[in-house]
């Protein structure tokens, strides 16, 4: 319900303030998601319809000025996903057709009558070098193995070897080859960002950017090396492109286009499946009931002022 979207929203921004002594100027909304108003639904339950706002819409109001989509949503095409190597089989792919836009530039999205919010798409040929299942930097066979641990005291010695072996097959880690390897996918990746950046002043006369969102805990958790990458990309980096935040991209290449946005997210498919599909539909029963009864309450303690429903920090 919108309640809890703007409510998740403003516990996000005091969250920030809290931690950074100002109020944030754009977000990354859970997995690259978005949806357009319209008369919508619940897929599960009773159908009951009503006109709910556009993403755009809701994060304008909370004072937010950008925020972060997948590059299918801007330029069409097949999702890239996340998700792959999680589902296996189980997967659903849904193309579109191309737009002719470039996730290398940055757009506004609009509702009718309504401040534009920017938008910045995940640049396809960064992210997938990282996500993808089938050659992505982590799945290197020098890298550590994240999946198999020694029984007695649960730490990790062995090297990915070959994503198609056995965990028994794996052979031992060798942090000094590790270590080459992060160097060498640091280059590989500088050389894509700046290749990236090159064509499209070819092609447009104006100054890109790529966008490369990836979660925290990938690097040192699931990714033990993405620390040494990381830091490796930008030592790589330094002095032929400008790393820089969102916001100030933004400030300095304002966009120069407004557009309308299909549903959907970085999700495998490139919408809700991963989240809603036959094997999951009887928790969102479970949630919608719960989301409402809670609201409820909610209502009820605040008309009677109840304390025991105010928190103060």
């Amino acid at each position: 319900r919108d309640e809890s979207i703007n409510a998740q929203i403003a516990t996000g921004i005091a969250s920030y303030r809290r931690h950074f002594g100002r109020p944030p100027r754009g977000i990354w909304l859970p997995e690259c998601a978005y949806r357009p108003g319209y008369e919508w639904s619940r897929p599960v339950g009773p159908a009951k319809t009503w006109l709910r706002p556009g993403l755009e819409e809701v994060v304008g109001r909370h004072g937010l000025r950008y925020f972060f989509v997948d590059t299918h949503l801007v330029a069409g095409g097949a999702p890239i996903g996340t998700y792959e190597d999680r589902l296996g089989q189980r997967r659903l792919d849904a193309a579109r057709d191309g737009t002719g836009l470039s996730p290398n530039e940055p757009y506004t999205v609009s509702a009718a009558g309504r401040r534009k919010v920017a938008i910045l798409a995940r640049d396809p040929r960064s992210s997938v070098q990282v996500w993808s299942a089938d050659y992505g930097y982590p799945g290197d066979g020098a890298y550590l193995e994240f999946h198999r641990k020694h029984g007695m005291d649960g730490l990790r010695y062995w090297r990915v070897t070959d994503r198609r072996l056995a965990l028994r097959e794996k052979v031992p880690y060798d942090p000094n080859a590790a270590r080459e390897r992060a160097e060498a996918h640091a280059d590989h990746f500088a050389s894509l960002v700046i290749e990236t950046l090159r064509e499209h002043r070819e092609a447009t006369g104006r100054t890109g950017v790529v966008v490369a969102p990836f979660d925290t805990e990938l690097f040192g958790h699931w990714w033990f090396e993405g620390p040494w990458w990381l830091e490796a990309v930008l030592r790589k980096l330094e002095g032929q492109v400008d790393v820089v935040t969102a916001s100030d991209f933004l400030a300095a290449h304002p966009p120069r286009s407004t557009i309308r946005l299909p549903e959907g997210s970085w999700g495998q498919g490139g919408h809700h499946w991963v989240w809603l599909n036959d094997g999951t539909r009887w928790i969102w029963e479970d949630v919608y009931r719960a989301e409402d009864a809670f609201l409820d309450v909610l209502r009820a303690t605040r008309s009677r002022k109840d304390p025991t429903m105010r928190r103060r920090g």
